[in-house]
C-alpha cells in the first residue's frame, strides 16, 4: 500500500511540473498549427494595414519617420547627382526624388492588394519556430518567401505611377543633361529601384508593428493574436 502511494506522489509531481514548465514551451505547443495560421496572417494583414496607413499618403515616404524611407535614387547613379549638382542642376534631381516618392505614395490600393493576396496563399513551413524565433520572424518568413513575386507584380504599378506623376519624363531629362557633360551610356532601373524601396519600405514597417503585436498586449487586435501571442507574456 506504502508503495501504490509513492507511486502516486511521483507521478503527480512530474505532472505538475510538466504543467508549470516555466519555459513555457509546454504552453506553445498547445496551439493546433491551424490557430498558428491564423494568428501570424492576422498579425501579417495588422502590420500591413499599419504601413499603409504610414507610408501611402502624400509624403508617407518622402517625410514619414524623419525621412527613413525617403525613396532616393539608387547608388548607382551617384555620379550622376554628383556631375549635375557640381553644374548647378540639383534642382532637377529634388524634382524627380519628390515625383519618384509620390510615384510610391499612390500605389497603396495595389499593394494592398496584391500584399494581401500573397498573405492569404502563404504557406508556413514551421509554425513553432516562427512562435519562439526573433520578434519579426513572421514578417522575415514572408519577406523571404514572397519578395519576388511582389516585385514582379508590383513593378508594373510602379512604372505607371513614375509615368503619371511626371517621373519618368524628368528622368529622361535628367540624364540627357548628364550626357552634355558625360557622354557615357547609363543603364539604370529606375522603375525597379523605387519598386524594391518601396517595398523594403513596406516590410520594414511591418516588422516594427509584429514587435509591438508580440510586446505590447494593446496591439493583439483580434481573438487569434490576443490568444496565441498571449504566450509570450512574461
Amino acid at each position: 500500500m506504502r508503495k501504490i502511494k509513492l507511486l502516486v506522489v511521483v507521478i503527480l509531481t512530474l505532472t505538475i511540473a510538466s504543467c508549470e514548465d516555466e519555459s513555457g514551451e509546454y504552453a506553445r505547443r498547445i496551439f493546433k498549427n491551424s490557430e498558428l495560421n491564423t494568428a501570424y496572417k492576422d498579425c501579417l494583414k495588422v502590420s500591413l494595414d499599419t504601413a499603409k496607413a504610414h507610408l501611402f499618403v502624400e509624403n508617407g515616404f518622402y517625410d514619414y519617420h524623419d525621412e527613413a524611407y525617403r525613396i532616393e535614387l539608387p547608388t548607382s547613379a551617384h555620379f550622376i547627382v554628383d556631375t549635375l549638382n557640381h553644374h548647378g542642376q540639383g534642382d532637377s534631381i529634388t524634382s524627380l526624388i519628390l515625383k519618384m516618392n509620390r510615384a510610391a505614395e499612390h500605389c497603396g490600393d495595389k499593394v494592398k492588394i496584391a500584399f494581401g493576396a500573397s498573405i492569404t496563399n502563404l504557406n508556413f513551413s514551421n509554425y513553432t519556430a516562427l512562435l519562439n524565433g526573433p520578434n519579426n520572424a513572421i514578417t522575415s518568413y514572408f519577406k523571404t518567401n514572397s519578395y519576388a513575386s511582389l516585385s514582379e507584380i508590383l513593378n508594373v504599378t510602379v512604372q505607371s505611377e513614375l509615368q503619371s506623376t511626371g517621373a519618368i519624363i524628368l528622368w529622361n531629362q535628367v540624364l540627357n543633361s548628364y550626357y552634355q557633360y558625360n557622354p557615357q551610356a547609363v543603364s539604370i532601373d529606375l522603375t525597379r529601384s523605387v519598386t524594391e524601396q518601396m517595398l523594403n519600405g513596406v516590410f520594414a514597417e511591418m516588422e516594427i508593428e509584429e514587435i509591438k503585436i508580440r510586446t505590447i498586449p494593446e496591439y493583439r487586435v483580434t481573438k487569434a493574436l490576443d490568444t496565441v501571442f498571449a504566450v509570450l507574456d512574461k
